[in-house]
């Protein structure tokens, strides 16, 4: 299957990096298409492309997020909307924010940054690593193009 084009190449989102904590040291590249995504993924090694053409990302041996690392921070009005439970466990707000700045460290951090911002869901990816940025590209392709047609 072909990818459409969204022509959304280096558009920039309104609300800057800064507004994030982020600063990056490195290249940032924002809203590239597939074919870019691929390429700068074959570029850094972080996949392969089948004998049909298909972008294979290799993601070491740890493939999925864990049902079991879920942080939601607890605060009022929200606790009573959430269910709580072994998926969804409470993290005190301090811990979240000291994870939070090692994350922005990180991505500061980084030779290259790949942003990517979907208009349906209103939100934006952070990524250094091209298969995730793709897994979200591919996942969130459709109902970007189901909601303008």
């Amino acid at each position: 299957m072909v990818l459409p084009r969204l022509d959304t190449a280096g558009v920039a989102g309104t609300l800057g990096l800064g507004a994030h904590g982020l600063s990056p040291k490195g290249d940032v590249h924002w809203n590239l298409e597939s074919e870019e995504l691929i390429a700068h993924a074959l570029r850094r090694e972080e996949g392969r492309l089948t004998a049909h053409g298909v972008f294979i990302a290799e993601t070491g041996e740890r493939t999925g997020r864990s049902p079991n690392d879920r942080f939601i921070v607890d605060e009022t009005p929200y606790t009573d909307a959430v269910w709580w439970g072994d998926v969804n466990r409470p993290i005190e707000r301090s811990h979240y924010l000291e994870l939070k700045k090692m994350v922005q460290n990180h991505l500061n951090s980084v030779n290259e940054l790949l942003l990517k911002i979907w208009r349906v869901v209103q939100i934006r990816v952070y990524a250094y690593h091209l298969g995730w940025l793709l897994r979200m590209h591919g996942m969130l392709l459709l109902q970007e193009i189901c909601s303008f047609e």
